[in-house]
């Protein structure tokens, strides 16, 4: 397969392949994005409104290809998109109107109520057929990732908000799980017609975790989960993860706050959860600070991507297992990436 700007393709297809079975070739796969752009680079494009930045196929064409020209794909790092459009889904499903502005999508919420909200995907909706316009430009630039799709119980608390929703669980469990069901199913029908689309031109996929997969992937999450306990997660949660990873080929569990690090155990025991990204939430220490947790996600025989200051890589590699570990971090110049892909040859 040959992907556009990724001079070193098969190089990272092999490494990626290898890590997803907790294998690593010469060195642990790195992403590594360098700060500073190629000599010469023209200025980034600026949409004139969110709109523009997210649903006009022929704005995101040419900034993507501006992006992509001034930029360094060092080790595994690779040139992905992330569809934020997809944020706006299967909310906009549900008769929800999006809300864009420049950093992200996301909803009022929604007085209306639950048990009257349609959850069925809908194929002829313009948003969507709008989105599949995007993705098929994006296809002709290079491999783009899916669609930034929120899964059904972090949609149910957008749309609700996380207030009424925690009602809901307590009030009306059936109705939550009727509803998480049927977007669930909703998920997967978003989910295979993206991926037919991404299939015409290139195998496997990636997502807004760059990383790409012989198959299905996606980085599932379920930010909702810091306002529950364990045992509603085991209730209400687990059912979603179990449907949906047994629906991919590989997944990334995105673990975010430290208020949903009591669920840490319960995930390592998903049998086809391959990964985990840690990311302890804003205000918080970050890197080898939770040099702890990275170790129990390996030592729990899972993967981990592990995004960390360029001064605390030596200090992951000697100290962390390295099989499964991938390690995500910036710099200023591609000499100081180089540099890195050198060291952690070093740590084989």
């Amino acid at each position: 397969m040959f992907v556009p700007y990724k001079d070193n393709w098969e190089e990272t297809e092999a490494r990626m392949r290898a890590w997803w079975g907790r294998k690593n070739i010469k060195r642990i796969p790195m992403s590594i994005g360098v700060s500073k752009p190629k000599p010469g680079a023209a200025p980034a494009l600026k949409a004139k409104d969110p709109e523009t930045m997210y649903c006009d196929p022929e704005f995101l064409t040419e900034e993507l290809k501006n992006r992509y020209k001034n930029s360094y794909f060092i080790a595994e790092t690779i040139p992905k998109y992330s569809f934020m459009l997809g944020y706006a889904f299967p909310g906009v499903f549900m008769g929800q109107k999006p809300v864009m502005d420049y950093d992200t999508v996301w909803f009022n919420n929604s007085t209306d109520a639950l048990e009257n909200m349609s959850l069925d995907f809908d194929p002829k909706n313009s948003l969507w057929q709008n989105l599949l316009r995007v993705e098929k430009a994006l296809l002709e630039i290079s491999m783009p990732g899916m669609p930034v799709f929120i899964q059904p119980m972090d949609v149910i608390s957008m749309v609700l908000g996380a207030e009424k929703t925690c009602f809901e669980l307590l009030e009306r469990p059936e109705l939550v799980e009727y509803c998480r069901n049927k977007l669930t199913l909703t998920f997967k029908k978003m989910f295979e017609e993206s991926y037919a689309l991404l299939n015409t031109k290139y195998s496997g996929s990636t997502g807004w975790l760059p990383v790409w997969s012989p198959g299905k992937y996606f980085p599932v999450q379920c930010d909702f989960s810091c306002m529950i306990s364990v045992d509603m997660f085991e209730k209400f949660v687990t059912p979603e993860l179990e449907d949906l990873t047994n629906f991919l080929d590989n997944s990334i569990y995105h673990l975010d706050g430290t208020g949903a690090l009591h669920h840490l155990p319960r995930l390592l025991k998903f049998k086809k959860i391959d990964a985990i990204q840690w990311v302890p939430g804003a205000g918080k220490p970050d890197g080898m600070y939770w040099k702890d947790v990275y170790r129990q996600i390996l030592e729990g025989g899972k993967s981990a991507f592990a995004s960390m200051p360029a001064n605390e890589v030596e200090e992951a590699l000697k100290t962390l297992p390295r099989e499964g570990l991938w390690i995500d971090t910036q710099v200023e110049t591609v000499e100081e990436a180089n540099e890195l892909v050198k060291l952690a040859e070093k740590y084989n």
